[in-house]
């Protein structure tokens, strides 16, 4: 029941917080079962930090499938949405404070992770903060889906899926240095 769900997501929350740590972001809030991580943006994208942190943590959820099956019965299955830009932090709350984040940016990123659920596709990346990242990490690809709308956006933003590069596949950058993916 509701315990076991609460086991779940509180064993969840605690195995993100390594691969949290070592790509150098901060877990910000858990919104229900969500976590909102954050990055300065220069950190983030440094090296894909926020990219190889998603990875990782998938990474490392497939390593302890066993262990979360003999648990729960079950593997979590995780989306994550990526997109960066200026926030606004404030305290809120009279009896209650807490620091929380609003913006554009937060928004964007909200719909970015229900974009995820509605085209089945479990990593997105916002084209601007792809192209902010010098390179993805070889083990890795972009597809592009094109310019997609928002709820409460003006206009479309770039959408690009990340996955791990199937095994044996060429990598289109082998042997050259690795550019800025550009999203028409």
């Amino acid at each position: 029941g509701d315990l076991r769900a609460q086991e779940y997501l509180a064993r969840f929350f605690e195995t993100l917080t390594d691969p949290v740590r070592r790509h150098e972001g901060a877990v910000e809030d858990y919104v229900g079962d969500l976590a909102i991580i954050t990055w300065p943006l220069q950190r983030g994208v440094e090296d894909a930090r926020c990219v190889r942190c998603v990875f990782a943590l998938k990474e490392r959820i497939e390593q302890e499938t066993q262990v979360w099956q003999s648990l729960f019965g079950a593997t979590p299955n995780f989306r994550a949405a990526l997109h960066g830009g200026p926030v606004v932090t404030a305290e809120i709350g009279v009896d209650r404070h807490k620091i929380t984040y609003f913006g554009d940016t937060v928004n964007t990123t909200a719909r970015l992770e229900g974009l995820c659920r509605a085209l089945d596709e479990p990593i997105l990346i916002s084209a601007e903060l792809l192209a902010r990242i010098p390179a993805l990490p070889r083990e890795l690809q972009a597809r592009s889906l094109g310019s997609q709308d928002l709820r409460g956006r003006d206009h479309p933003i770039g959408v690009v899926a990340l996955a791990p590069r199937p095994p044996g596949s060429a990598d289109p950058d082998a042997g050259g240095d690795r550019g800025v993916l550009a999203i028409p």
